[in-house]
């Protein structure tokens, strides 16, 4: 049996994104858990089987019904694909074997209408040594519903494992989710934030980062990860306290401040990721949750970073202020296509997080948990950040078509020095700030 639920507006942009751009894996969420000790394939599959019946989204398919997208939710669905067996091979191969498969797991296209939107491969590279690879679609899966998968899984496992019940609370379906946003989009306080927010993002441009043309269709994505490292960064953390501005703040006036001096644009929109997770029910839900705020900050008139210090604050406390207004539903408002689901107001995208992924514990196996990067950029560039509490874990998608390597690698620098810099001269101009360590120590 199955049902029809209307799509959400992300689902719908998310699909129409999917069928654009035939071959482009930017909308797969690849994760392998490695697992390393005596594992219960059996009990594994089971857990398996169990978070799926669990989440509807991760059952749901998708098609046209004249012109409007629906969820076609089934009562099961088959995630599990055929098992890989490497321990035939020499020892030495099995890594790179292992990780052969996962890309080519990560690089294969998900049929939205047939189904499944999630595969569960178990790779058994050694007699000790197992991974179980779990490719998602990102219209049924943000990163927070990966921590929920993931956290049940392995509760689900640990219980079968130990042959005892183990409950686990109702969660909130996606389809229900999508209703209740649907309802709120008739309030009062709907319409005044929708009305803000057309007036905050007036006339408002991404910036142009690279003189090179987007070629068309996909983009391929590079990597520069990098470090912070905990002394440089201890006068941008006493400058926040001082401000009394969270350190999230701090840094995304160091990233505006980086985008001014790289384009002499004063005018600059930063896409954040906002888990939007403050609604009862929605701490267990899998589904696509996540919403992107546009955070857009004036740096006209010559301000010194105390003041862009100030500004940043005032528009995140804006931002959250006016919250609950779907991203994909102010595009509409604002008329303004989709540009094969990269927004057209906002090409630089900072992704915050205050603490690294937890690791899931699993009864008698050392577990670790490898994200796979992903073949598309999404956007020009992508700046992730873990902040660990002293140094930071920096990590940049670009678009390898708009930058080099060598490019990137400046980037980084500029973004250090700057980090640097800032906090120890905030009252100087943003203009005159170091965008060098040798210009700092000059």
């Amino acid at each position: 049996m199955s049902r029809l639920e209307a799509a959400s507006a992300a689902q719908q942009r998310i699909w129409l994104s999917h069928m654009l751009n035939e071959g482009d894996s930017s909308h797969t969420v690849s994760n392998a858990l490695c697992f390393s000790g005596p594992l219960d394939v059996g009990r594994l599959r089971a857990a398996v089987r169990a978070v799926v019946r669990r989440h509807e989204a991760l059952r749901t398919t998708y098609r046209l019904e004249g012109a409007r997208l629906v969820q076609r939710i089934e009562d099961d669905a088959d995630v599990l694909q055929p098992d890989v067996d490497l321990r035939a091979i020499p020892r030495v191969e099995r890594a790179a074997a292992a990780a052969a498969v996962a890309t080519a797991d990560a690089r294969r296209r998900f049929d939205l209408e047939r189904g499944p939107v999630m595969r569960a491969t178990l790779v058994s590279v050694g007699p000790l040594e197992h991974r179980l690879l779990l490719t998602v679609h990102h219209i049924a899966i943000d990163r927070w519903s990966r921590h929920v998968l993931v956290r049940e899984l392995a509760h689900l496992y640990g219980a079968l494992a130990a042959d005892r019940p183990a409950p686990l609370p109702e969660p909130l379906q996606y389809a229900t989710y999508a209703a209740r946003e649907r309802r709120a989009a008739s309030t009062p306080g709907y319409a005044e934030s929708l009305e803000h927010w057309k007036r905050r993002l007036a006339q408002a441009s991404p910036v142009r980062l690279s003189p090179r043309p987007r070629g068309a269709g996909s983009r391929p994505a590079g990597y520069r990860s990098f470090v912070l490292a905990a002394g440089a960064l201890a006068p941008l953390r006493a400058l926040a306290r001082e401000a009394r501005v969270t350190f999230f703040v701090a840094m995304l006036a160091v990233i505006d401040v980086l985008l001014f001096r790289l384009t002499a644009a004063e005018d600059i929109v930063v896409a954040v990721p906002h888990a939007n997770r403050g609604k009862p029910g929605t701490e267990t839900l899998v589904g696509c949750v996540v919403e992107m705020q546009l955070l857009r900050v004036d740096l006209s008139g010559d301000p010194s970073f105390r003041e862009v210090l100030r500004r940043a604050r005032d528009v995140v406390l804006d931002a959250h202020r006016h919250g609950g207004v779907p991203f994909d539903a102010l595009l509409q408002e604002l008329g303004l296509a989709n540009d094969a689901g990269r927004p057209p107001l906002c090409n630089v995208v900072l992704a915050f997080a205050n603490d690294p992924d937890p690791v899931p514990e699993l009864a008698g196996l050392a577990v670790r948990v490898e994200e796979s990067l992903a073949d598309t950029a999404k956007f020009d560039l992508t700046l992730s950040f873990i902040d660990r509490g002293d140094a930071i874990d920096g990590c940049i998608e670009y678009d390898a078509g708009l930058f080099t390597g060598a490019q990137l690698d400046a980037l980084v620098s500029h973004l250090a020095a700057l980090a640097a810099g800032a906090a120890l001269l905030p009252d100087r101009p943003v203009l005159d700030l170091p965008l060098t360590v040798t210009e700092e120590g000059a």
